[in-house]
Formats: C-alpha cells, structure tokens, sequence
C-alpha cells in the first residue's frame, strides 16, 4: 500500500508540475504578445506623427513620451 501511495504523490507532483510550466508558458507568451502589440501601435503612431506634423523620429518618440532608453528599439525599425 504504502509504494502505491508513493506512487501516486510522485505521479500528482509530477502531474502539478507540468500543469505549472504550462501555465507558465501559456503567461510568457501572453506577455510577449502585449509587447509586440504595443511595439508596432508606438511605431505606427511614430511613422504618423513624422508625416502629419513633419516630425523627426525623435522629435515624435518625445512627443509620446517614448523613455530614453527605449527610443533606439523604435529608430532601428522606424
């Protein structure tokens, strides 16, 4: 009785664990998804504000408030 018992914990923990990665996963990619959404609606208002007000990319990245440190990602894709 007592190794079908231990069995059944390590099966269950087993079990517990990958439904936890998965999870895990499942919130990772999410995530990612969030940053490559808002990645390309910043460069698409950027592009438009560069056009409509004849903007730098700088000039628009600081208009919206785009931080610093951020602004590189955007001006290699703009």
């Amino acid at each position: 009785m007592d190794i079908m018992l231990t069995l059944f914990d390590q099966e269950t923990a087993t079990r517990n664990f990958m439904a936890e990665v998965a999870r895990e996963a499942a919130t990772e990619a999410r995530a990612d998804e969030r940053q490559k959404t808002t990645l390309t609606v910043n460069l698409e208002t950027i592009r438009s504000l560069m056009r409509t007000m004849n903007w730098s990319p700088v000039e628009a990245m600081n208009a919206m408030e785009i931080p610093p440190d951020q602004q590189a990602v955007y001006a290699e894709q703009l």
